[in-house]
């Protein structure tokens, strides 16, 4: 600021302190007072009582659940009133051979369905649970396809070269479906060397070896007995493009799965009227669209097949089954 030389230095030094905000001589300063405080509100005594004997119902019976429960004294002993037929293994499941494709907790190999227990095959385990006492659920596959045999599996070295791991001790041919770079999925692979097709109702043209659900429902049906006809529609669709790669590659939208959920639920009522039918058991439902949008070659990280060559032999044998499952 230029001042004005006529002004008197006093004027002109007053001028600037009230400009910058100072106090000057014999000027009234205003006084500042606290700001009042806010009035206070009386606090209100609350009494709340909770009856814990009023207003009761039932709860549901068939929360009580065990996947593959061992035997009938073990429903007994732990109260089990739902007993499920399910995981990975069941959406591959052959109902006709009684096999089933072990996917990628096993470099994709086929073998006989031999959990034990009550679960010795499908038909068995719902007759056995049922007489039991426990209400059987059984995983119904909405995948096209399931193991051809067992022995065979999806990535043949022999066919499609060297892979990052293979089961070296005993199936050494078995690859992981991994490049050996370890890091990209082999593609292209013929999902025909280890499965056969899985359709809902006989079509002209179908390949003769082509298993239908129509068939295998209608010959479970009198298996239930008494219980509830429980259904479930496969296992952990959401990651069918891990699990499940050798036959479905493209990661599952929800526009799929719910496609898949709504045709199959119909197609099983149709089949049994006494169905009840249940949705999958989801792994990871958020990854549905964040998976499908991943381009192939995303960087993977290992899985049970491919740390095979750091676990001991008695662990890999014990793998070799559906159940256990070694995770």
């Amino acid at each position: 600021m230029r001042l004005n030389p006529s002004l008197s230095p006093r004027l002109t030094l007053a001028t600037l302190l009230l400009i910058a905000g100072l106090p000057v001589a014999g000027q009234v300063q205003p006084l500042l007072l606290p700001a009042a405080a806010p009035a206070q509100i009386p606090a209100t005594p609350v009494t709340v009582t909770v009856n814990l004997l009023a207003d009761r119902h039932p709860i549901s019976p068939y929360i009580y659940g065990a996947n593959f429960p061992p035997s009938a004294a073990y429903i007994a002993n732990a109260g089990v009133t739902l007993s499920r037929w399910g995981g990975n293994n069941s959406s591959r499941y052959n109902w006709k051979l009684n096999v089933t494709n072990l996917d990628d907790d096993w470099y994709f190999e086929n073998y006989a369905w031999a959990p034990g227990g009550l679960a010795t095959s499908a038909p068995a385990f719902l007759t056995q649970v049922a007489k039991a006492g426990s209400a059987p659920i059984m995983t119904i596959p909405m995948l096209p396809w399931v193991a051809k045999d067992g022995s065979s599996n999806s990535f043949s070295v022999a066919k499609y070269g060297q892979q990052c791991s293979t089961d070296y001790q005993w199936r050494p041919d078995a690859g992981d479906g991994i490049k050996t770079n370890c890091s990209e999925d082999l593609t292209g692979n013929d999902p025909n060397d280890a499965d056969v097709p899985f359709n809902d109702e006989p079509l002209p043209g179908d390949p003769p070896a082509t298993l239908y659900r129509s068939q295998w429902i209608a010959s479970i049906a009198p298996d239930f007995g008494a219980q509830p006809h429980f259904y479930s529609l496969d296992n952990e669709p959401d990651i069918w493009s891990t699990t499940h790669r050798d036959v479905h590659p493209s990661p599952t939208g929800y526009d799929e799965c719910s496609a898949a959920i709504v045709r199959e639920g119909h197609a099983i009522k149709s089949y049994d009227p006494a169905a009840v039918r249940l949705g999958p058991v989801f792994c990871c439902l958020v990854l549905l669209e964040r998976r499908k949008q991943q381009r192939q070659g995303r960087p993977r990280q290992p899985r049970l097949s491919s740390l095979a060559p750091q676990r001991s032999p008695l662990q890999r044998r014990d793998c070799r089954l559906p159940l256990p499952r070694c995770l």
